[in-house]
């Protein structure tokens, strides 16, 4: 494998966009095929571009990792084709729908010596990388509960007829499509969950979507403590949360904003917080550290900070969400 990587983009949709942007803004990567059935070749483009994956495997001959930002069904499959053709995947959230397709994708990877990557951006922004370190640490003592609240909004410009949006079988669900990031964090910061408990109702997309849009999850932390998340699609006009309450032995948090970019309290014994933690990046620049790993565990052979068995549990606990609803 040469110093530079060869990256091609796999939906040139929403997330798609904003993959491509990043490539093209890194040095140690290029950008050498997009694949998608709406692209229109520019004759000033220095990539192929590909209609369709089978044509993009008959014929690609220099691309080393592809970005699988389709919709949430196609994942899993298209991930499998590509790490038996031999490729490196980076999966778009969620990296899977079930827990049995996490597992099938694990023996691929093993069979075929291609990682896996999983699109968990929100792990790299500086605020949350403080609050795990101050979990970590041990500065906040016992944890007593964790509060996530996410109150955001979707409407019929969102929830198109006939889109994979909203169906039960392509979308999955609110978390899985909405909200993976924030539960990642929950576990990444906080350690594994037990005895989940949820209730879920579609309240204002009722003629739209198959799937709730209106939901509350409560489990305990198996370390000590509980926690909540609260989430919703059906917030009026415009979106109008994103947060993390912390109640600990030792003090009281609250973060928040769209990319966890803000603290609205901190009040932690004998602890004086740092100002300088408290950037604002530009909305891609979580994903683009992200980014910055992926190409130092395959250029440089440094060990993947995303684990398949983290991956998996995210997954188990949004399936569990799901199985114990009322």
């Amino acid at each position: 494998m040469s110093n530079i990587l060869n990256f091609a983009v796999l939906g040139n949709g929403f997330m798609g966009k904003k993959h491509i942007e990043i490539i093209k803004s890194l040095n140690t990567v290029r950008l050498s095929a997009v694949i998608d059935h709406h692209w229109h070749e520019d004759s000033q483009d220095s990539f192929l571009a590909y209609p369709q994956l089978e044509t993009f495997l008959e014929q690609d001959t220099d691309t080393d990792v592809v970005v699988i930002a389709t919709p949430n069904y196609l994942h899993f499959e298209q991930a499998r084709e590509l790490l038996q053709n031999g490729y490196h995947v980076i999966i778009e959230k969620p990296f899977c729908m079930s827990v049995e397709e996490a597992e099938t994708l694990e023996k691929v990877s093993q069979k075929s010596g291609k990682s896996v990557f999983m699109i968990m951006q929100n792990r790299y922004a500086p605020i949350s990388v403080w609050l795990k370190n101050l979990v970590v640490s041990g500065i906040l003592g016992d944890i007593y509960l964790v509060q996530t609240n996410c109150f955001w909004n979707r409407n019929e410009n969102y929830y198109l007829p006939k889109s994979w949006k909203g169906s039960k079988s392509m979308d999955g669900g609110t978390l899985f499509t909405q909200f993976t990031h924030f539960a990642d964090l929950i576990f990444w910061i906080f350690g594994d969950i037990e005895n989940v408990h949820s209730r879920l109702k579609t309240l204002r997309h009722k003629n739209l979507i198959e799937i709730e849009d209106t939901g509350i999850a409560t489990f305990d932390f198996v370390k000590g403590g509980m926690g909540s998340i609260s989430f919703t699609t059906a917030a009026y006009e415009k979106n109008l949360e994103s947060s993390m309450t912390i109640v600990s032995e030792h003090g009281n948090i609250k973060i928040s904003g769209q990319y966890f970019d803000k603290v609205e309290v901190c009040h932690i014994k004998d602890y004086l917080l740092d100002p300088t933690i408290i950037t604002v990046p530009d909305n891609l620049e979580n994903l683009r550290q992200e980014y910055h790993t992926v190409t130092e565990v395959l250029s440089q052979g440094k060990p993947s900070d995303i684990s398949f068995q983290e991956g998996k549990k995210l997954i188990a606990f949004l399936e569990s969400v799901y199985r114990t609803c009322s």
